[in-house]
């Protein structure tokens, strides 16, 4: 083989890689960005007073950090009875990548 086809050989491999891999999550995930919020559960009314949020954050995909629980959520917006959770996520190139637990309740 010549240096040119092993060179796009291994590009094919390392790009099947990086797309196959992104299938098995439990949010969508695109190689260059991302920006979703989902539902996590609901139980009760739409209707609520208060809103937390608690999020983590990672950088270059080698770090991360941070606190995005629920109690850490609920805390932070003063809640007690909670109705329901959302949970939004986002990220660019796996440079920057920001997910966030959203609380709704009283």
């Amino acid at each position: 083989m010549t240096g040119k086809i092993k060179m796009l050989a291994l590009a094919a491999a390392i790009a099947s890689t990086a797309v196959i891999s992104g299938c098995a999550t439990s949010i969508p995930i695109s190689l260059i960005y991302t920006k979703v919020t989902l539902p996590v559960s609901g139980s009760g009314e739409m209707k609520c007073g208060k809103v937390g949020e608690a999020a983590c954050k990672t950088y270059f995909t080698l770090f991360a950090a941070g606190d995005a629980s629920v109690q850490e959520a609920a805390r932070n917006g003063n809640i007690t009875n909670i109705k329901f959770i959302n949970y939004r996520a986002s990220n660019f190139f796996g440079i920057y990548g920001s997910y966030t637990t959203i609380v709704y309740g009283d």
